[in-house]
């Protein structure tokens, strides 16, 4: 008989499709103690949001109108004035009802609400969708776990909500309005004026061109630095609202603003302008309790802000001014001449290859020296007087690079420093400047490796920098005459010169004795002549010198024959050492 396994494993297939369906679909999950299975109250999409409303019992409704646009949402609040709408607060609540569900249910069928604190003085939320209407009521709080009665719609069930829904029922105005000063985006902003304590300082930038400052005086323009400021104005926000009594058309009817938080002398004021006829402007007035009063020339609403977050607004000249140093473009260089305290080295380049006298330098040193002029901006500007304090008053010893360029050249003076920067002076400006101490260090490893090697044999020549020093082996030799004098080592001390104490030469009248086993002192014996020749090329000596100890004796000090001396100090040096 023939089996057929076809059928079986067709039958065997359904019935695990059956078995993996009811036990994941056909299955509710089953509810902990004295809970129910979650009931979904509402699904909201945002982006079909048109308007939402706030009522509570007698009190004024608040409405706001939603409006998407490019991917955006914006919301206007319409009652009970016009503002703008916080889009954080809306976007925030919204999200609550995104998918709501309940925590329990509590009456399917409840015919006196007021039992749950629901009534006709119940806040009231309503959320209108371009396809259907949300009414939502909510009730008192339940003292167990801190969760809400609370209703939909026509429904006449009773739900338990989470605690996080009650706060969405009690918004009011001011909480729904959006804190930013400004909501324009600056995008075509090409004009900065700023009026502090410091001057008038205005900045420009051409449609096709970097940032300038125009006054007090033109300067290139540190772009990030207006960029910085344009972006800290539109993001400015409000900590509170001072001032906003409204009229019937919707605008604050306190005329009194300007002078009562000094907004007619500010602290500052800020305009910025795309056009002649499109600008905005901002008035900075009196500090109280670390706050300061704002408003826009444009609306009388007066608003408090934190006066820290005004800082990045309140700048002076220097501030605004590019911080690059003004030196030539690395493409310009053409030699490089360096000088230090101890020497001075020039650098040519040929074929992008750096030499000095023929002989080829590091050039990733020498990128390096240029990488750290470009990248290492300056931190501060001083002016001239400053010289001495900042050690620059001495220039021809100062350390220098000077970069060399087709018939102009820049050189930068390096003067005293710290651990983190270094104040310079580049010839031809009329400033100095605070930069980090890295283009010093450029510059030193940049001169080290530019010195050329020592060469040990040339070196050790007598006549040439850096050849050891060596005492003569053979001294000239003074004439045996009888001692006139004992001169002890306390009465005679000699200086110390810098030489090979391993080569000390073979003296003449020189006695030294040393007695190990009793307490006498070493005395150390001079024997000079009386009479004597006087050498060639010998200046005699006429001073008498008298040597303390001493008390009615005088010695003439001994001529010296020329070339000798050293040979005298090196004998004198190995008397004091014994």
């Amino acid at each position: 008989m023939k089996k057929r396994f076809v059928p079986t494993i067709i039958a065997v297939t359904v019935f695990l499709l059956l078995f993996a369906y009811a036990n994941f679909y056909e299955v509710e999950p089953i509810p902990k103690a004295g809970e129910d299975n979650p009931i979904l109250l509402s699904s909201i999409k945002l982006d079909d949001v048109k308007a939402i409303t706030w009522k509570k019992g007698n009190s004024e409704e608040i409405k706001a109108e939603c409006r998407s646009e490019n991917g955006k949402t914006s919301y206007k609040l319409v009652k009970p004035h016009v503002s703008r709408g916080d889009e954080s607060e809306f976007s925030g609540l919204l999200r609550i009802f995104e998918d709501l569900n309940s925590e329990r249910l509590i009456a399917n069928n409840a015919t006196d609400t007021s039992l749950y604190g629901i009534s006709t003085q119940s806040p009231i939320l309503t959320i209108e969708t371009a396809s259907k209407t949300f009414q939502f009521t909510l009730g008192s709080t339940n003292p167990i776990g801190n969760s809400a009665y609370f209703q939909r719609d026509s429904d006449k069930a009773v739900y338990l909500v989470r605690s996080n829904v009650p706060p969405a029922f009690s918004k009011a105005f001011n909480e729904l309005r959006s804190k930013n000063i400004f909501s324009e985006d600056f995008l075509g902003v090409n004009s900065v004026e700023l009026i502090n304590s410091s001057g008038t300082f205005k900045l420009e930038k051409p449609s096709s061109g970097e940032w300038k400052v125009i006054s007090p005086k033109g300067s290139p323009a540190d772009g990030s630095e207006v960029s910085n400021l344009i972006f800290s104005i539109h993001d400015l926000k409000a900590s509170r609202f001072v001032e906003d009594e409204w009229d019937q058309n919707g605008k604050s009817a306190d005329a009194s603003a300007t002078s009562k938080y000094e907004f007619e002398k500010p602290a500052f004021c800020l305009t910025l302008a795309e056009t002649a006829t499109k600008s905005w402007k901002l008035l900075v007035g009196k500090e109280e309790n670390g706050e300061r009063f704002v408003k826009r020339d444009d609306s009388p609403t007066v608003y408090a802000v934190p006066t820290a977050n005004l800082a990045p607004l309140n700048k002076d000249f220097n501030s605004f001014r590019a911080k690059d140093l003004p030196l030539l473009a690395k493409t310009e260089v053409k030699s490089l001449k360096l000088r230090s305290a101890s020497a001075s080295f020039e650098l040519d380049l040929a074929s992008n290859t750096w030499t000095c006298k023929g002989r080829k330098v590091d050039s990733d040193k020498v990128n390096a020296m240029f990488e750290a002029c470009v990248t290492n901006k300056i931190k501060e500007f001083l002016p001239m007087s400053e010289l001495s304090k900042e050690g620059l008053e001495r220039k021809e010893t100062a350390d220098k690079i000077e970069f060399v360029g087709s018939g102009k050249s820049t050189s930068i003076l390096f003067g005293m420093g710290n651990v983190t920067q270094i104040a310079i002076l580049i010839e031809g400006q009329e400033e100095i400047y605070r930069v980090p101490i890295q283009i010093h260090e450029a510059f030193k490893h940049l001169l080290d490796v530019t010195m050329p090697p020592v060469d040990k044999k040339a070196a050790s020549e007598p006549g040439n920098k850096g050849a050891e020093i060596k005492a003569p082996e053979t001294m000239p030799v003074l004439p045996s005459v009888p001692k006139s004098s004992k001169l002890t080592t306390e009465q005679i001390t000699m200086p110390k010169p810098v030489i090979n104490s391993d080569t000390i030469p073979n003296t003449t009248n020189l006695v030294a004795e040393k007695k190990l086993n009793n307490n006498t002192q070493a005395v150390k014996e001079l024997s000079v002549p009386e009479n004597r020749q006087v050498l060639p090329n010998e200046k005699p000596v006429s001073n008498p010198v008298v040597i303390p100890g001493l008390a009615s004796q005088a010695i003439t000090p001994l001529p010296i024959p020329n070339g000798s001396l050293n040979s005298l100090s090196s004998a004198g040096s190995e008397l004091n050492k014994k």
